[in-house]
């Protein structure tokens, strides 16, 4: 089974709030970050698509691989939580070609794209 590598920049302590987006750590808004879970419980999230959900029986030194904008206090009763992000700079993003396929007579091209970063 394959699985995502998860690779952070920059990490922050939580605190849940039921108004308050978590704060981003260089300022501005929160465009969304990751959650690591210390401690087992429920944790309720809104989404970056706006959606609030509750994850159930979180178990601890889980990572939830969902974009987060808050963690609400209400229905939260997982502890030690810490917001992850990327931290990618766009100077420090490339994009490499690592596929090419044409098909004759139908000019149409697949080009396959990997991420390298700096």
């Amino acid at each position: 089974m394959a699985y995502q590598k998860l690779q952070v920049g920059r990490a922050a302590a939580v605190t849940p709030s039921d108004t308050v987006n978590i704060a981003a750590v260089t300022g501005g808004n929160n465009n969304g970050c990751v959650l690591y879970v210390g401690g087992a419980g429920n944790v309720k999230v809104l989404t970056v698509g706006g959606d609030e959900v509750t994850f159930t029986g979180v178990q601890a030194g889980a990572f939830m691989p969902v974009q987060v904008l808050r963690v609400f206090a209400t229905g939260t009763t997982a502890t030690s939580i810490v917001a992850l992000y990327i931290g990618l700079s766009k100077s420090s993003l490339r994009l490499f070609p690592t596929d090419f396929f044409c098909l004759s007579g139908y000019h149409r091209r697949i080009i396959t794209f990997y991420f390298g970063i700096d």
